[in-house]
């Protein structure tokens, strides 16, 4: 278990299941005694499709060491330039500015460097400071959220000399660092899922980072072990017909799992869900119903 301040994000292609493996992954974190914030960073927040809770910026506490908060680039903008620009008046009046409006919407740099600084405070000893052992950010895809990593490096790359020099080296440093930053790659064993995983894991390797593979949905060799068996019955059975479809299913999808694990290295690089069976649970509703 995870004992040092860390940052975790959970990326990969749309609908392969990250936001239950984050929130799952919190939860985990949470029950070890961490204060442990869950935290999407997305337009289309997750939580509130399963619950009646609706997040905002300000975290909500879920369960005893568990908060959870929904983020969006503006606001993490707004909570820098507030604890950037000391006087009341002056913040209100840098933000009823249409200039600054129209700059903040014309150029999203400047929401994701907010996010990214925001959310890296604590561990670069920075104000505004989150406050927490752990950090579970249910990231955006991975287009989206490469887009986000690439940012820092942009910036720095225009200037890298002042306030914003410093907090840009300052998040790589942070984002680059195994001990304080954990990127987790989801993916199925599925062909369009797969070629998206090898993407995402090409581009990180050039931004200077790296990410842990998790497999999710992810069969139990161990199920396997009799399935010789499995099938001589079945082929004896009444309803072989109707049992035979499911075997050949079970099979095909195991062995199509085996072959991506093959073809990714070795597989104790791979993580599964198997993994952490014991600690958390796969399903989103059920834990929403035991906690929230």
């Amino acid at each position: 278990m995870v004992k040092n301040e860390k940052i975790h994000f959970f990326t990969g292609k749309g609908g392969v299941g990250k936001s239950t493996l984050s929130i799952a992954f919190a939860r985990e974190l949470a029950h070890s005694g961490q204060r442990t914030l869950w935290l999407e960073f997305s337009q289309t927040p997750t939580l509130k499709h399963f619950s009646k809770i609706e997040l905002t910026h300000k975290p909500v506490n879920l369960a005893v060491n568990l908060d959870a908060a929904s983020w969006n680039g503006e606001d993490c903008l707004q909570e820098f330039v507030k604890y950037s620009v000391k006087l009341r008046l002056i913040y209100e009046t840098f933000y009823r500015s249409k200039a600054i409006n129209a700059l903040i919407k014309a150029a999203p740099a400047l929401r994701e460097i907010a996010f990214l600084g925001y959310l890296t405070s604590h561990l670069r000893d920075v104000k505004p400071c989150l406050e927490y052992d752990q950090v579970v950010v249910d990231a955006p895809s991975t287009g989206h959220f490469l887009a986000c990593l690439k940012v820092p490096e942009a910036l720095l790359d225009i200037s890298d000399f002042g306030p914003m020099g410093f907090h840009c080296k300052g998040i790589l440093d942070v984002l680059r660092d195994n001990q304080k930053t954990a990127i987790y790659s989801i993916f199925l064993a599925e062909p369009l899922v797969l070629m998206e995983h090898n993407y995402l894991q090409q581009e990180l390797g050039l931004l200077g980072l790296t990410s842990t593979p998790w497999m999710n949905k992810a069969l139990n060799p161990a199920i396997f072990s009799d399935l010789k068996d499995i099938i001589s019955k079945s082929e004896s059975s009444p309803t072989a017909e109707v049992k035979r479809p499911l075997v050949n299913k079970l099979l095909s999808t195991f062995e199509q799992q085996q072959q991506v694990l093959k073809d990714l290295g070795s597989k104790n690089l791979i993580m599964t869900y198997e993994d952490h069976r014991d600690a958390i649970e796969v399903q989103l509703q059920a834990i929403i119903r035991s906690n929230f």
